[in-house]
């Protein structure tokens, strides 16, 4: 889970830093709650704001017990200094996931990673968990999930259609290292270059396109919609996007990529 607890005046940031504390340590609670089914997996809990996570630690003790705590999450605090906000989330959460990786003690056991955002709970992230664990079992190395069509373009719509998701993704370590680590220096919010088309260009450079991505080692297809709970912390001109992840338009949103995901898989809508 990578995290940004206080803003520290981040061009286009939304919430307050209180805000922002309760939304990651809702989501912290949900994924160590049974209901989410994903008991088998370690939580790895980093921060990158200078935030003291020990209030973390305190207020999660209300909910479990510090045998649960001590051995499903690891929290990394990794210092300000090292980041530079100026560049942008994208810049600035994949160094941290560099940093993380060499300081985690849960992710070098096991090789591999799953990516989530720390804000905001996955409601149906278990699903993809178990589809990462599969993956890797089978071979595979990463496992995403990318938009690529021309509908929008056809129809005169300047929306992306050609993107990765961000949001939650997995890799083995040593993929990570060889192909995904270095692309943080590529990503400047403020002139366009923002993480999901920097990833996305670079996994279709390595793929030929998509064309190749099984023998590339790459899953870069999710078979259902991924479903967001919480508030957007952006805005999009899209007529499709919601603040409210949850709202009746986000909901006929999944509807329809579910569809194409379910019908036509071939088509990455």
């Amino acid at each position: 889970m990578t995290a940004s607890v206080s803003t520290r005046g981040m061009e286009g940031a939304c919430f307050s830093d209180h805000e922002r504390y309760n939304m990651y340590l809702n989501t912290l609670i949900a994924y160590l709650s049974d209901g989410y089914a994903i008991s088998g997996s370690n939580l790895v809990f980093v921060d990158n704001s200078g935030w003291d996570l020990n209030s973390f630690y305190t207020d999660l003790k209300e909910n479990f017990s510090e045998e649960t705590l001590k051995s499903r999450v690891e929290f990394i605090s990794l210092s300000p200094d090292l980041f530079d906000i100026s560049k942008g989330k994208g810049y600035n959460e994949l160094l941290m996931i560099n940093l993380a990786i060499d300081k985690s003690v849960f992710i070098n056991e096991a090789g591999a990673f799953f990516k989530v955002t720390g804000r905001y709970p996955i409601l149906n992230l278990s699903r993809f968990v178990s589809a990462a664990h599969k993956a890797f079992e089978d071979g595979y190395s990463f496992y995403c999930d990318i938009k690529s069509h021309n509908l929008y373009r056809m129809l005169g719509l300047n929306w992306n259609s050609h993107t990765f998701e961000a949001r939650l993704w997995g890799s083995k370590v040593d993929f990570y290292k060889k192909n995904i680590s270095e692309q943080y220096v590529n990503c400047y919010d403020y002139d366009g270059r923002f993480v999901e088309n920097v990833l996305y260009n670079e996994l279709s450079r390595l793929s030929n396109d998509f064309k190749q991505s099984k023998e590339a080692g790459m899953m870069i297809r999710f078979d259902r919609e991924a479903r967001f709970g919480g508030i957007e912390g952006s805005t999009s001109s899209a007529a499709s996007f919601s603040k409210d992840q949850q709202s009746f338009k986000s909901r006929v949103k999944i509807m329809i990529g579910n569809f194409f995901r379910i019908f036509t898989p071939w088509f990455k809508f």
